[in-house]
């Protein structure tokens, strides 16, 4: 393990500090991607706890990731078959869902962005709940997919729209901020965009269950090394609860509403190879599970957030609050996409 590591850091020119705390003090985990004849090696910061890979992709390398084959397969990670525009009923559901959260906070009718819209289901949905819905992506064939629906999509990144400063009441990050190579840098631009008092929404995975403790205690008591993850490096980042509100708080932005939930692998995945390896397995993703429906333990794989503006908050500068979730946490006991299925 710790040979990887060395070498992951002996390039000077790929080592960045901690997106989060800027410290460059990390503790090596056993897990990385190998990719383009390099490892990628998950690390943790010492100093927030904040994990993500080292070497950090470049941005060039990332955008080369989100192609066709992406939307065929690996856009939900296994969770359904088919691809992205065979799930349009699922996605629409889900998006309902979504849009259904964010309007108990947030008045309908105004100005929505949804930050990697990918073919415009949400979009669609949000234009149905009367909100003016507009897009951005970085995938041509999605890009021009969602055109096709009649919706407002530019290609390329958020920072290459070039929005005006305080023009949007919510954004939308769904699944997208653990793909990019700097969360605080997507952070600040959407708090650029957003209205005095608008809201960010944000879903995605975060490493915080029992099981994911479990497993990589066994991997370092048994000394097995690096577990070499396959497919491609998607997720940069890696969030727990807290450190997604800390990047909330030092951007400028106030949690008002944090659920965290665990699901499991898809069915279909687990059944062809069971055995008593897998069967343990899975008694600890239900132990897992069970550990996850505590109240304010902030444990689970999936969360969603919304978070308001703060309009006194200078760029780049912690926001005022105390760093706790608020009193509205609230925890949904059901699965994410499972119940779709």
């Amino acid at each position: 393990m710790v040979s990887i590591f060395e070498r992951a850091l002996a390039d000077e020119c790929h080592v960045c500090p901690c997106d989060l705390c800027g410290l460059s003090d990390y503790e090596a985990l056993p897990y990385a991607y190998h990719f383009k004849g390099e490892n990628l090696l998950l690390v943790q910061c010492r100093g927030c706890g904040l994990r993500f890979l080292q070497p950090r992709p470049s941005e060039a390398t990332l955008l080369s990731l989100y192609t066709k084959e992406y939307f065929d397969k690996d856009y939900v990670c296994g969770f359904w078959e088919g691809d992205y525009i065979s799930n349009k009923e699922k996605l629409l559901q889900e998006s309902r869902g979504i849009l259904e959260l964010v309007s108990t906070h947030a008045p309908t009718g105004g100005s929505l962005l949804d930050v990697g819209c990918a073919g415009g289901y949400l979009l669609t949905a949000a234009r149905e709940k009367g909100f003016e819905a507009w897009g951005v992506e970085i995938n041509p064939e999605m890009v021009q997919f969602a055109r096709g629906q009649g919706h407002r999509v530019h290609l390329g990144v958020l920072e290459s729209a070039k929005f005006p400063d305080d023009c949007f009441d919510v954004v939308l990050l769904c699944d997208v901020l653990e793909h990019v190579a700097s969360p605080r840098h997507l952070l600040m631009e959407v708090r650029r965009i957003t209205k005095p008092g608008g809201y960010l929404y944000i879903r995605g995975p975060i490493g915080a269950t029992l099981a994911e403790a479990i497993f990589r205690s066994f991997r370092r008591l048994g000394r097995r090394g690096i577990r070499i993850l396959p497919g491609y490096p998607y997720h940069v980042t890696e969030f727990t609860s807290r450190t997604l509100d800390s990047y909330l708080r030092s951007t400028g932005f106030h949690t008002t509403y944090v659920t965290t939930t665990e699901t499991f692998l898809p069915t279909r995945t687990i059944a062809p190879k069971l055995s008593v390896k897998s069967a343990c397995e899975l008694l600890i993703r239900l132990l897992s599970k069970c550990a996850t429906l505590l109240p304010f333990t902030g444990m689970g794989d999936f969360i969603e957030v919304l978070a308001r503006k703060q309009a006194s908050c200078e760029d780049g500068q912690p926001a005022p609050g105390d760093g706790r979730w608020p009193k509205e946490h609230s925890r949904r006991t059901e699965t994410r996409r499972e119940n779709l299925s």
